[in-house]
């Protein structure tokens, strides 16, 4: 206790007279550019090619979250250093020694000193932590709330429900997907089916093809660690994704499932010879990553490790290539309504690999993600229990200062589909709350201005989309209503017009100014009463006239589907009003018993406001092939006048039109 005391006393005299050396750096400039859509934020989606989401829950229980901020030197003019232009030290050990456990980048040491966050300014909203002490005492208090309220519920005989968040499937779709092309090469990132079958959990791995899009030439096939997404810009490939137990000390036979979540950039101007130029890694599972002016924004979601006297163990750590690199107490954000005790990580990474990535963490729940020009939303769902309501706590930083800004929250859980809004100085959601769905509208600081409530009474909340001062939202109980919402007047939000439909639009697209796209399943409720999905629907719906939306025109197909499509919006394909997917259908044979009838892909166009089927391709070569790696087809992309489909360990390049396949490729 003596060596803590006089460590904390040296740490309070030396705080003050180390950041007075940052008072004369400016903060950077706002990170600029609208977001390229795509789970964070967040987002566990089931089957997803991209991250195998399906391993979170081993050590995810609780699902709060420490939100990782990056700001890269490249946005201050000149870089980042101290009044005479030297590099400030850096200030990650304030008030607590820790371990040396690698060098950090020059580049993180200068810029993790230029920010002042140890106090937050007159702007922020939401403390920093003091101490690594500060942030374990925190965490341990929260646990033991959640302990304390799951044991009066087990003795009331009440059943547990989950105290934290999980990333929301389908939020913020960005571009970053396993199959990108530039028109000339296919960039293709699938899974290695062996290390499905016999690896250990956290030791999977996938293969990157470089494919040429002219002959389904192979320029190169790399493999890599984990699972992950791909995102393409100019010569720069960016391969995000989650991997097991980073190597370390810490990694024993013992040692628990640790996900870990990397992202590589590699170097493509010559396909056959991709160049590793940067390797970044943070702790916590994958959940999303977005994209904008060739900065890359990595959310993971990362549990701690409370271990009574070793608060090291509560904060995440990055890496440099092996340089690993804890968090300082610093860059830790407490927000007074944090009700979950673990974290995401989100980091910032230049694409050109030129500048390091600088960390900032806030502690409380996350499960969405909103990136906008000016300002960063992150949503956390508390499930309340008893009489307690479920609530979505939100925190909003302002990209110029980095500062925490407005914290608030809304009655309610975001819905699968649902992503937040930022429109003319607002922030629009949409939740279902007490029984009913709502749409809420809420100023710059977190407060609500409006809201509409009660017109759709015990209904699942299907697709919402945004459009100016106009929503769309679809909802289902015993059939689909399609309601258009007016947001004109910020301070008196309201209902417009509603379609009573048949079937379960989950996601929802813009065709063109009068015009929406849904795609979901058929429905039909049974002698039980109970309602039951059926066939891929594919629908249209006029909006033209707001309070008169009407069912233009709809496809359903088989008896009954599924579709990578329904909770991975990335694989549905829409390019010069075309619309391709995937699509298994099924239908019962004399025994009641489901019998795939095809399993492929699907092309149809628009033309004069309806839909036509272009075309239907399967990998399938003949009726004895069923390997479900082979022939199930995951994605689909138009290079030219070729529609090129691809399963875990087959491509085809198909004539679109004919339906024709043109050349194979066999993978793995």
């Amino acid at each position: 206790m003596k060596r803590e005391e006089e460590i904390k006393q040296h740490g309070e005299a030396l705080g003050p007279q180390l950041r007075r050396l940052t008072d004369p750096v400016q903060r950077p400039l706002a990170l600029q550019g609208e977001l390229l859509k795509g789970r964070l934020d967040g987002d566990a989606r089931p089957g997803r090619a991209g991250a195998r989401r399906w391993l979170a829950p081993l050590c995810a229980v609780a699902a709060g979250v420490v939100v990782v901020f990056g700001a890269l030197l490249a946005f201050h003019p000149g870089g980042i250093g101290t009044a005479s232009g030297e590099a400030a030290p850096e200030t990650a050990m304030l008030m607590e020694e820790a371990p040396v456990e690698g060098e950090a980048g020059a580049g993180q040491a200068a810029a993790s000193a230029a920010y002042d966050m140890a106090a937050p300014t007159a702007e922020e909203a939401v403390p920093h932590a003091q101490s690594y002490q500060e942030i374990m005492d925190r965490i341990l208090q929260i646990e033991g709330e959640q302990n304390k309220q799951e044991a009066m519920l087990a003795d009331a005989g009440a059943p547990r429900s989950m105290m934290g968040s999980a990333p929301l499937a389908a939020v913020q779709p960005g571009e970053g997907d396993i199959l990108q092309s530039d028109g000339e090469y296919l960039y293709y990132l699938t899974e290695n089916q062996e290390s499905l079958l016999s690896s250990a959990v956290g030791n999977l791995s996938s293969t990157l093809y470089i494919v040429k899009a002219a002959d389904l030439s192979i320029a190169s096939a790399t493999e890599v660690e984990g699972t992950g997404e791909l995102y393409l810009e100019g010569d720069r490939l960016l391969l995000v994704g989650e991997d097991g137990v980073f190597p370390g000390e810490d990694s024993t036979e013992e040692t628990s499932y640790t996900p870990v979540t990397s992202a590589k950039i590699y170097n493509v101007a010559d396909p056959a010879r991709p160049v590793l130029e940067s390797d970044f890694t943070q702790e916590g599972s994958f959940v999303s990553c977005q994209v904008q002016d060739g900065v890359a924004y990595l959310i993971s979601e990362w549990v701690p490790m409370t271990v009574p006297g070793d608060p090291l163990k509560a904060v995440p750590s990055t890496y440099d290539g092996a340089a690993k690199r804890r968090l300082a107490p610093d860059e830790v954000l407490l927000p007074g309504a944090a009700q979950n005790a673990s974290f995401a990580v989100v980091s910032a990474l230049a694409l050109d690999g030129e500048t390091a990535a600088v960390t900032q963490a806030v502690l409380g729940g996350a499960t969405a993600v909103h990136l906008s020009k000016e300002n960063l939303y992150i949503a956390g769902t508390r499930y309340g229990e008893g009489k307690e309501p479920d609530r979505t706590n939100l925190l909003r930083f302002a990209l110029d200062s980095l500062s925490c800004a407005a914290e608030g929250q809304v009655e309610g859980i975001l819905g699968a589909s649902s992503p937040m809004d930022e429109y003319g100085g607002y922030l629009r959601l949409a939740a279902t709350a007490d029984g009913e769905i709502r749409l809420y509208v809420l100023d710059m600081q977190l407060e609500e201005c409006s809201s509409v409530r009660g017109f759709a009474q015990e209904a699942e909340l299907g697709g919402v989309l945004y459009r100016g001062d106009t929503a769309y939202v679809t909802a289902v109980r015993d059939s689909e209503e399609l309601w258009v919402l007016d947001l004109g007047d910020p301070q008196n939000a309201g209902t417009r017009g509603r379609a009573a439909l048949s079937g379960f639009t989950q996601q929802l697209f813009a065709v063109d100014a009068h015009t929406l796209l849904g795609f979901g399943l058929d429905t039909r409720t049974g002698e039980d009463g109970v309602l039951y999905s059926g066939g891929v629907r594919l629908c249209l719906y006029d909006v033209r006239d707001p309070d008169r939306p009407a069912l233009a025109d709809q496809v359903v197909l088989g008896g009954r589907a599924s579709s990578e499509a329904l909770y991975e919006p990335r694989a549905l394909l829409l390019e010069e009003g075309r619309i391709g997917f995937p699509a298994e259908l099924r239908e019962a044979d004399g025994d009641g018993l489901e019998q795939t009838k095809f399993s492929g892909y699907f092309l149809f166009e628009l033309r004069d406001g309806k839909l036509r089927e272009l075309s239907r391709t399967s990998l399938q070569r003949s009726a004895a092939e069923s390997d479900y790696s082979t022939v199930h087809i995951l994605r689909g992309t138009l290079a030219g006048d070729t529609l090129y489909t691809a399963s875990a360990r087959r491509m085809a390049a198909v004539d679109p039109v004919r339906g024709k396949t043109l050349a194979e490729l066999e993978l793995g």
